[in-house]
């Protein structure tokens, strides 16, 4: 039988800087929906009932499978489950730091810096 933690921790995600209609604008640290110009500031969102309260919130804005988008991206950038809530348990953390953690990472795969245009 083989262990679930030890295979959890041989799980590799692929990284990504765009979830649908959604993109990670890496220099201002916000997920913008490109056609719409909506945007989520990941630097202000440090609890798991502020990112709740997105998920929510967007529904009423954008069609319901471009807001399925959102809780996939909060899912790579900030690893809720290791981050933010593990077992039920609300942890402290900062938007801020995860997303810029995630932002080096697609950094040093080759990512090139997006931002939403002018």
């Amino acid at each position: 039988m083989s262990d679930p933690v030890v295979n959890a921790q041989l799980l590799e995600y692929e990284l990504k800087d765009q979830w649908g209609p959604w993109r990670f604008d890496t220099p201002r640290l916000c997920l913008v929906h490109e056609q719409i110009s909506y945007e989520i500031d990941l630097e202000r969102i440090n609890s798991c009932a502020e990112m709740l309260d997105w998920i929510f919130q967007i529904q009423g804005k954008v069609e319901i499978y471009e807001a399925a988008e959102v809780p996939a991206a909060f899912a790579d950038i900030f690893k809720p489950q290791a981050n933010c809530c593990s077992f039920g348990i609300e942890k402290e953390f900062s938007g801020s730091s995860l997303a810029k953690k995630y932002a080096k990472e697609l950094a040093d795969a080759g990512f090139k810096s997006w931002t939403l245009p002018l």
